[in-house]
């Protein structure tokens, strides 16, 4: 898992009962240790901790590679002091592909854009934030580099990622509460690796 920070978004538990091992990475240790220690059981021995952990340079070991890879909400802040949001994003994808074994898969999760600029999302069913995705994608209302439509046309158009792609599923949006002000419209998409 990358970007665990403290184990907010997944269950530890979970994942320990159907997972050997479970890998966290962050740059922020002191949190994933936090979330490890407030598990609903006590965290299994399994759990690996790689911190801290800079997930934005250009090497990046986690001593081997993975059945799966989970990027949870990395992306965005990754790009948030980004100069060249294209080649950071590029970057993540290629960290993704090279941590997952042949056979494996990668789920990369990026929250898309905040109630703040887009207050709509929090008033619309959840059947129904497909479409609003699309028409704020259309509106250009997104976190810059976070745009769904260039990350699945540079997952599938790319040479280099389609040469290490065996299949591609994109999974319908989502609404991330944040605080009880901010909602976010959160988008995944998982790929397969050949």
């Amino acid at each position: 898992m990358l970007g665990a920070g403290n184990c907010n978004d997944f269950d530890l538990c979970a994942l320990a009962s159907q997972f050997t091992e479970i890998h966290l990475a962050d740059l922020d240790r002191e949190a994933l240790e936090f979330g490890v220690r407030r598990a609903s059981r006590p965290a299994p021995s399994s759990v690996i901790l790689h911190a801290p952990c800079d997930l934005a340079a250009d090497r990046v070991d986690l001593g081997g590679a993975f059945d799966i890879v989970i990027s949870a909400g990395l992306l965005t802040q990754l790009l948030l002091d980004a100069a060249d949001p294209p080649a950071v994003r590029r970057r993540h994808l290629q960290l993704l592909f090279d941590l997952v074994r042949p056979g494996g898969a990668f789920v990369l999760v990026t929250d898309v854009v905040s109630s703040a600029s887009a207050p709509a999302i929090r008033e619309r069913a959840e059947r129904d934030l497909p479409d609003l995705l699309a028409r704020l994608i259309e509106e250009r209302n997104f976190f810059t580099g976070a745009n769904p439509a260039a990350i699945w046309k540079q997952l599938t158009e790319d040479p280099e990622f389609t040469a290490r792609c065996a299949r591609i599923e994109s999974h319908d949006p989502w609404l991330w509460p944040v605080t009880s002000s901010h909602d976010y419209l959160t988008w995944a998409v998982t790929v397969f690796k050949a």
